[in-house]
């Protein structure tokens, strides 16, 4: 008999799981920056861990009962899909320990947290499920979580489609809804698998009403309440306009209703839907034909995307196709993946073996990146995912994998039908396999000759699906005559087996996320323990708890009949701990929701304003009243405490006549615990808000305590968890053999284990990124020491995240492009990134010079590039560094064409060779990424003026992509420097031509871009083409109009070639051409002063003197008492003293001089010293 303790841990499992399949798909985090998934896997994953400990002290304590190991696991390696589950940990461990990034491979990654860890998390909430979930009233409690879970975010759904939703979300989750997810494609892939399980218990009350006489009132409430909460769920569904989603939903309504009439033995009904069902192909067909007969509903708003399922040359459907065939490349055999110092990849051989780890592809991919792919999805953008499970098996775990990814749907689906009698024996199980086989074959292979190899990952699973549909319909065929069969849980394993092929089949044109890799897992468990038949009351659980838990089988292939329900003697045992316990699942609902949508966007101080402005006021739409954020907590709160009424009265838990009472303690415990924590969080809320930020120390504090907001929610969800096991425990006396004293040892050293883990290694990732949120704003608006003291703080929560060190160094790079030069140094050069983190404290980042903070940037890019050596960012980072470095050791003046690198400063030509280096570094770990091509051809032709080395690399990047404008317009820009630097005129004019080509076909790819028609309209008047340089000219007036900064960027391009024209002569029509766009600029904003400026500079340089000095005067009127206006007195000083005016020259450099900083002093008289202009003291 089990022990106390081990039925504690029981309970404690029970409370786990029942918490994980809610927090996975109706928590989300709207204070971090990645918001989704990887702050619902944290949360699951430290369930995970608590209940992987209890799991632990059960074990010890059956060890010290000498009780065997699989009656105190309650499953055996025979039992139904526990060997594909433990093959699915070996070979997500073995890719973790071989993986190209083995800590992001078992941790996850950034975006994401799929990791082995998270698998494994899935598979202790698996493997509870499948040891522990042994009675009725588990099974209830778990249905109807599951089912209610759903129902907010279905409503939410609805919320944001009719434009009500008051969170501010960065994207539209109008046209496509987005709710808890944050994805429509996630979104309506967890309510697929929601709505078959709803469907389910609809059956079952549906078969409830019609065979019971008279009809009972609970089953028609709960049947109205199912109907709505399915409405709800395929209303939202529909709005997601997600094709994989809809397509799943229609293989999982469809194997339901075949299921149902085969074990109904129904031939002729089954048979018509399947020739309902090709009829409905057929419209797919037909429906996906351009310009075919259906054409017109294929621009329908309604059905309108059902239209593209098959299109692979636009949209989603192309990223697809050439995702897939990158990813081919990827998991065929290859040369070795090399880091940046070219050492190849060790493992190469194994890798078709045993893939490159779990979320490994973002790195991995970039060799294998299709160049097509970057003008649909953005160019600096890695895929990390196939979206197809079969090429993300492939990828991540190998042909060792995929195996075990069939082998797990087969073993599914295979146990399913044997539980509904489906499957008689061995020769059942092994016709089955050969046609799942064959079907995955013969469609595969017709996909491949047919449509390319890369379809291979669409086609297998729909060749399964299809042996398994030609299976079904051989066992009708064979059980013709048959009596229906009358298996005790049906309704609920038809409906799960309709959920999981819903969810095969949406895996393999979308993503598996946590809401769904959670609930997948726990339906699986579901149906084994379902189709054993193992659910029994409490007192007959403890009565057989000395028989083995696992049923013998009759032997080898052997046909079994799952065994009928026997009636249960009535039992007295209590009802309020059920309807407590429910009503506590429902207070963690509500909670969850509160930290959600109880926001303080207004800005209050006061508690509960707070809480009723947030649930019933738009922010967005001028805080106009809307009630629906308030109506889905009463929703679902509401039909919560009906259908737990509903299902208690009918299922004979709960007396009728108790339900008066059972409504106020369900309510009382609800609305109570929703209530305490939510006046706790909008009192924290408010706290935050009550001191405005003073200091940079206020700031950090405010951060800190935005970050708390989750450490409270993590000990409400502590609280919810030790409440959850104590109202359990109270269903039934206690009863159970004293403990062994093993297990009383093993908990305390277990539960500090697990507190630990969850406190540091699971949250600290959590905090760091709410304080990286935080910085997010500073930094775009110039605040740089805020921004870099809080990502430093986020660093120092999570030191193994290269995201943030990426940030941190961004953030540096800008404020030491800004800092003033020194020539006193704090930093050394070569600084370690330990020194250099440690110099990042406010005191010392006021005093740094730009010197230290480049170091310190160089420093903090190279540890983020440490961390992850195969992320091309960090490499690509690190060249940008070095190449700004070297920008910044120049003046601003100089012209970067004329550059002789061995007559330039040792420091910038060892910059700008590091540049190189790493620029070749990037373009070995991405070889197709035509931007890195792109900058390294600039680092040529601007830094190292070599123009035929900067032309190769062009080349390379339009062999790669001959439809990316950037290139055209540095090779345009690159030909218009050699035209002004040669001196053959026929070089001159040859170049002159091929760079108008390049701008055209600049302007062919981009028609709106300013610069391609303004390089236009000069090189074709040069050219003698006066109509099409009239033209051009036309088309850019038309596209600029007013734009003050458009023109003054126009002038900015004239300038910088006028500089450094080899010639004057070459040089004037370019000053011309820059002076009349800046000109321009002034008539669309006369208080441009920088655009004033430099039209003055560029009159001097066209020899327009006087125009000069009237530019330059009329600007000093305007500008008042701007701290630049001495450089407008200088300027007029040099352009007075070309003119010979040599009085007004020294009064206008003596103003220059008078109001430069003291910084700029000592150059402005060495200047005017050269102009033999003398200076009053």
């Amino acid at each position: 008999m089990p022990t106390r303790l081990s039925r504690w841990c029981d309970r404690v499992l029970e409370a786990g799981w029942l918490m994980a399949v809610v927090i996975a798909p109706l928590f989300f985090n709207i204070y971090t920056s990645r918001v989704f998934e990887p702050d619902k896997l944290t949360l699951v994953r430290s369930i995970a861990l608590v209940m992987a400990a209890a799991w632990l002290v059960k074990l010890v304590e059956a060890w010290g009962q000498r009780i065997p190991l699989t009656r105190a696991l309650g499953f055996s390696v025979r039992t139904p899909l526990v060997l594909p589950a433990l093959a699915s940990a070996v070979v997500y461990l073995l890719a973790s320990l071989f993986s190209l990034v083995p800590y992001t491979s078992f941790f996850g990654s950034y975006q994401r947290l799929q990791g082995a860890y998270s698998w494994l998390a899935y598979l202790v909430i698996f493997f509870s499920l499948l040891g522990a979930l042994r009675t009725r009233a588990q099974f209830e409690r778990l249905a109807l979580t599951m089912v209610l879970v759903s129902l907010p975010v279905a409503v939410y759904g609805l919320i944001q489609r009719y434009r009500l939703d008051p969170l501010p979300w960065g994207g539209d989750v109008t046209s496509r809804v987005a709710s808890h997810m944050g994805n429509a494609i996630f979104v309506a892939a967890y309510l697929i698998m929601a709505f078959m399980f709803t469907l389910g218990r609809l059956a079952e009350t549906f078969h409830s009403i019609l065979t019971a006489e008279p009809p009972r009132n609970s089953d028609v409430a709960r049947g109205a309440i199912y109907v709505f909460i399915a409405t709800a769920q395929a209303a939202t569904i529909y709005f997601s306009f997600s094709r994989g989603p809809w397509l799943g939903l229609m293989g999982g309504l469809f194997l339901f209703l075949v299921l149902w009439l085969v074990i109904r033995r129904q031939r002729k009904g089954l048979f018509a839907v399947l020739g309902l069902s090709a009829l409905g192909f057929l419209f797919l067909i037909l429906l996906n034909i351009p310009n075919g007969p259906l054409e017109p509903l294929r621009g329908s708003p309604y059905i309108g995307r059902l239209g593209h399922i098959f299109e692979t040359e636009t949209g989603t459907g192309k990223v697809r196709v050439l995702i897939w065939q990158g990813a081919l490349r990827l998991v065929l055999p290859h040369e070795p993946i090399q880091d940046p110092q070219g050492r190849p990849d060790p493992f190469n051989l194994l890798r078709p073996l045993i893939g490159y780890g779990a979320e490994s592809m973002y790195v991995a991919y970039n060799r294998f990146y299709p160049p097509e792919l970057a003008h649909y999805e953005a160019r600096n953008a890695s895929p990390d995912r196939s979206h197809n499970e079969t090429f993300d098996a492939l990828v991540h775990t190998g042909l060792l994998g995929f195996l075990v990814y069939q082998w797990l749907f087969f073993s599914l689906f295979a146990y399913g039908l044997r539980s509904l009698n489906l499957i008689h024996g061995g020769r059942d199980r092994i016709l089955l396999l050969g046609l799942w086989v064959l079907g995955a074959a013969v469609t595969g292979l017709f996909f491949a000759f047919r449509f390319g190899w890369h379809f291979i990952g669409v086609a297998i699973p729909a060749g399964t699906v299809l042996g398994l549909l030609v299976y079904l319909v051989f066992a009708t065929l064979r059980a013709s005559g048959e009596p229906p069969i009358q298996h005790p849980h049906r309704f609920m394993l038809i409906a799960l087996l309709g959920a999981v092929l819903a969810h095969y089949i949406e895996i393999n044109f979308g993503i598996a996320i946590a809401s769904t890799r959670t609930w997948f897992w726990a339906f699986a468990a579901m149906i084994v323990v379902l189709g054993e038949s193992w659910l029994m009351e409490p007192a007959l659980v403890r009565a057989s708890s000395a028989q083995p838990a696992i049923p013998a089988r009759k032997g080898k292939g052997a046909a079994r009949r799952p065994r009928r329900e026997e009636p249960l003697p009535s039992l007295s045992r209590p009802w309020w701990p059920m309807v407590a316990a429910l009503g506590l699942l429902m207070a963690l609902m509500l909670s969850l929701l509160s930290y959600e949508f109880i926001t303080n966007q207004g800005q209050r101080l006061d508690v509960l304003p707070l809480i009723i402005t947030s649930l019933t006021r738009l922010p967005l739409q001028g805080n106009r009243f809307s009630p629906f954020i308030l109506v889905m907590f009463l929703l679902t709160a509401g039909l919560g405490a009906a259908l737990v009424l509903a299902e208690g009265i009918r299922r004979e838990w709960l007396p009728a006549a108790k339900w008066p009472v059972a409504l106020g303690l369900y309510g009382l415990v609800a609305l109570g615990g929703w209530l305490g924590y939510t006046l706790i969080h909008a009192g924290a809320l408010a706290a935050l808000i009550a001191r405005a930020p003073q200091t940079v120390e206020d700031v950090l504090r405010l951060a800190e305590g935005v970050a708390g907001l989750f450490d409270g929610l993590v000990l409400f969800l502590f609280v919810v968890l030790v409440l959850l096991v104590f109202l359990i425990s109270r269903e039934e006396p206690e009863a159970g053999e004293p403990s062994t004293g093993l297990g009383l040892l093993m908990a305390p050293p277990a539960w500090i284990a697990v507190a630990l883990l969850v406190w540091t290694v699971n949250l600290n990732p959590i905090r760091a990124d709410a304080i990286y949120k935080q910085g997010d704003p500073w930094d775009k608006q110039g605040q740089w020491e805020v921004a870099i003291l809080l990502y430093r703080r986020a660093i120092e929560y999570a030191p193994r995240e290269d995201f943030y060190h990426l940030w941190l160094g961004r953030a540096l790079l800008e404020k030491a492009s800004r800092a003033p030069e020194s020539a006193s140094r704090q930093i050394p050069e070569g600084v370690s990134f330990e020194r250099a983190f440690q110099a990042l404290t406010l005191d010392q980042l006021v005093r740094l010079s730009r010197g230290d903070l480049l170091e310190i940037t160089r420093a903090v890019l190279e540890r983020a590039r440490d961390l992850n050596p195969l992320n091309t960012d960090h490499t690509a980072n690190l060249a940008r560094m070095h190449r700004r470095w070297a920008d910044l050791l120049l003046d601003p003046r100089y012209c970067r064409t004329r550059i002789h690198l061995p007559e330039m400063p040792p420091e910038f030509v060892r910059h700008v060779e590091q540049a190189s280096r790493y620029y070749e570094e990037a373009t070995r770990l991405s070889p197709n990424n035509a931007v890195l091509w792109n900058e390294w051809a600039s680092v040529d032709l601007y830094q190292r003026n070599d123009l035929d080395s900067a032309e190769r690399k062009l080349q390379r990047s339009l062999q790669l992509d001959d439809r990316f404008d950037q290139t055209y317009q540095l090779y345009g820009d690159l030909l218009m420097v050699r035209s002004e630097v040669v001196a053959d005129p026929q070089v001159q004019r040859m170049s002159m031509e091929r760079a108008e080509g390049f701008y055209r076909r600049l302007v062919e790819l981009q028609p709106d871009h300013a610069t391609g028609w303004a390089a236009l309209a000069y090189l074709r008047d040069q050219l003698g083409r006066a109509a099409e340089a009239q033209a051009a000219r036309a088309r850019l007036a038309t596209l600029l109009q007013t734009r003050s900064d458009g023109w003054q960027s126009i002038g900015d391009f004239f300038l910088s070639h006028a500089d450094c024209a080899l010639e004057r002569s070459r040089a004037q029509p370019l000053y011309r051409e820059a002076a009349e766009a800046y000109g321009r600029a002034l008539t669309a904003n006369p208080g441009a002063l920088t655009a004033a400026l430099r039209r003055g500079y560029a009159l001097r340089g066209a020899g327009d003197l006087e125009g000069a000095v009237g530019v330059f005067r009329q600007a000093l009127q305007i500008a008042g008492e701007h701290p630049d206006v001495w450089l407008f007195y200088r300027e007029l000083a040099v352009t007075l003293a070309m003119l010979g005016r040599k009085a007004e020259a020294e009064e206008a450099a003596d103003q220059a001089w008078r109001r430069a900083p003291a910084v700029e002093q000592p150059g402005l008289r060495s200047l005017f010293t050269q102009l033999g202009l003398s200076i009053r003291p």
